[in-house]
């Protein structure tokens, strides 16, 4: 067998794994048949390839010779060691529109008649949604199919490529959710944003050093493990971290004491903020922030659609005690001492603070 590097436009799809990898057949350039085998690891997901789509393929290839009802039919069979989709390019476009499974009613001279207009335009024109444009040759509802198609296309290139790189599906799905078609170029230029989508560092580490060639005191990677280190505190209870814990938890991840020192000489980031002698992730620093900030308004007497909260004065202490006598005689039963002082602080303070004790359990004799 010998190595193969190609580009196919697949013309048919001859098997879908149940838990991944396809084997599709198409042609090249120059119009030779390919049969390529992916296996699950390449294409975790079956149901994406289809007819229409360019993929690059490399690996080996061997000639194959079937019989079929007495007749011998030799393939060209590429056991694929890598493989990608291509995005529509040129007059590529003509054949992914008029192939593609999801854009009903639109055939070869349709597809032909909207290259012929727009030219290598048209894919920034199906890119953009630009309807108006692209119903000057076909119905709207068929310019619609084909700007959805193509953002779907979009997002399962960029999920294939994250499948392909380790990340599960689920944070594949919640990043593309998040960026949508910016999602790959994020990642490209800082991979480690994937730790806030509860990607594990290890992976996510490995991905940065070998695939991207991220080096070990760079500042994404030092950021990211000060990130990392606070997420598994908050997922403990923690939400913040002193920096003698947080110290301890960085090196756990960089295992080197010089790359701590620097890690946390970063100061604050968009991740996460300082304050004092403790760190927290950044989502638990302005929730913290905004609720301190409303019991301060409260505890000046602040409404926040009202304004003053006793805008007619608080309740004396007397009309408290009347009103929890008429209730009691209302109910039949008497509160006890703490919760009358409870109906009392509460009503007669602006701010207050009620913590129920639970008494230790008694050791039975």
């Amino acid at each position: 067998m010998t190595d193969l590097s190609v580009e196919l436009t697949i013309t048919s799809i001859l098997s879908r794994g149940r838990i991944g990898g396809v084997i599709m057949a198409g042609t090249s350039p120059e119009g030779i048949r390919y049969i390529a085998q992916c296996n699950w690891k390449l294409i975790p997901d079956s149901s994406f390839p289809s007819k229409g789509q360019r993929w690059h393929v490399e690996g080996p290839v061997e000639m194959t010779k079937t019989v079929i009802k007495g007749f011998v039919k030799h393939d060209r069979q590429i056991y694929a060691e890598t493989a990608r989709i291509l995005r529509p390019s040129g007059q590529n476009i003509i054949a992914w529109i008029a192939e593609n499974p999801n854009i009903i009613g639109v055939g070869h001279v349709k597809a032909r008649k909207l290259y012929d207009r727009f030219g290598p335009d048209l894919i920034n024109l199906i890119e953009q949604r630009e309807i108006p444009a692209l119903t000057t040759v076909v119905t709207e509802e068929s310019a619609q199919l084909i700007c959805h198609a193509f953002q779907q296309h979009n997002v399962g290139e960029v999920l294939l490529w994250l499948d392909q790189m380790g990340i599960n599906r689920s944070i594949g799905q919640k990043v593309i959710s998040c960026y949508g078609d910016q999602a790959r170029d994020k990642v490209e230029s800082n991979p480690y944003l994937l730790i806030s989508f509860e990607a594990k560092w290890k992976i996510v580490d490995g991905l940065a050093r070998n695939r991207f060639g991220v080096s070990e005191n760079d500042h994404r990677r030092l950021e990211a493990a000060v990130e990392e280190a606070l997420y598994r505190g908050l997922s403990k209870g923690h939400t913040c971290l002193p920096e003698t814990n947080l110290r301890q938890a960085v090196n756990r991840l960089l295992l080197k004491k010089d790359l701590v020192d620097q890690a946390l000489a970063l100061g604050d980031s968009t991740q996460y903020r300082k304050v004092s002698d403790r760190y927290q992730p950044a989502g638990t620093y302005i929730i913290e922030s905004q609720v301190a900030q409303r019991l301060h308004e409260i505890i000046e007497g602040e409404n926040a659609s009202q304004g003053s909260i006793f805008q007619t004065g608080a309740p004396s202490h007397e009309s408290v005690e009347s009103a929890i006598e008429q209730y009691e005689q209302a109910q039949g039963f008497e509160l006890s001492l703490e919760q009358k002082q409870a109906v009392q602080c509460s009503v007669t303070s602006k701010a207050s603070l009620i913590l129920a004790v639970r008494e230790p359990a008694k050791q039975l004799s």
